[in-house]
């Protein structure tokens, strides 16, 4: 760069003697000022991607010089983990004094990546009564990154075990299961409804028979398709009757009462 000299003076003993000619220009270099970087990586919660949020302090810059400074980063890999290593590429300086300084090296950083939540909801399956109180649950999950494969399960108890509609379900603790789920946490799921319908009996009238004029003979019957430790005397009661007549012939046995 030129120099351009504005003045010369002499000083000296011997500076009266001397006269100062014409002084030509000069030159000289600027060279750009170097600066400090440092990168700071942002924590964040999973993605399902290695990219990281990256801004770059920089040390060095003179007086109210405009410089900024940007760069790329990128975590390791994409799941969930304290201080992971996070790569900076692509780092440079813009702004309007950005050309009078000189980037130096960058080091990498570090950052976390946390469990993304999802939303459970947990639907009790409708079924016959089987003299337990235990319900099936299906598990639908929201917040899955696409390609992410995540599966929830959950165990299911109704009120108690008896017939009725809209029972009350309480569904346990959400297990999540497959490929990405260690990249995850979820919600409880609480309670959900459900129905027990009746379970069908197979009941069988006995055979029986009366002289005429006499009385009735006891009328007994089988039964089949109990569930559990549900017996005949516990689930039964009452009489079964027949078809009303005392003349002689035969008379079909009814489900009373």
């Amino acid at each position: 760069k030129v120099v351009e000299i504005n003045s010369v003076s002499l000083a000296g003993r011997d500076a009266g003697n001397y006269a100062i000619g014409a002084v030509p220009s000069a030159t000289a270099s600027i060279l750009a000022s170097p600066l400090g970087a440092k990168a700071i990586a942002a924590d964040k919660v999973y993605d399902g991607t290695t990219v990281a949020t990256v801004s770059i302090v920089l040390s060095g810059i003179i007086g109210e010089d405009e410089v900024i400074a940007s760069a790329s980063g990128t975590f390791a890999d994409k799941n969930i983990g304290s201080d992971k290593m996070v790569s900076i590429t692509d780092f440079m300086i813009t702004g309007s004094d950005a050309t009078n300084y000189s980037e130096g090296a960058i080091s990498n950083t570090t950052a976390s990546i946390t469990a993304a939540f999802l939303v459970a909801t947990a639907k009790a399956t409708d079924k016959i009564y089987d003299g337990t109180s235990k319900a099936e649950i299906s598990v639908s999950l929201a917040g899955i990154v696409d390609g992410d494969v995540v599966n929830g399960t959950a165990s299911g108890t109704f009120s108690d075990r008896n017939v009725g509609v809209g029972k009350s379900v309480s569904v346990g603790p959400v297990v999540l299961s497959g490929t990405d789920a260690a990249n995850y946490q979820v919600e409880e799921s609480g309670v959900t409804m459900a129905d027990i319908t009746p379970a069908s009996l197979a009941v069988t009238a006995i055979a029986n028979a009366k002289f005429f004029g006499g009385e009735d003979p006891p009328l007994n019957f089988e039964a089949s398709g109990f569930v559990g430790d549900d017996t005949l005397t516990s689930s039964v009661s009452g009489n079964l009757a027949r078809q009303p007549g005392e003349e002689i012939g035969v008379y079909e046995i009814l489900i009373g009462n």
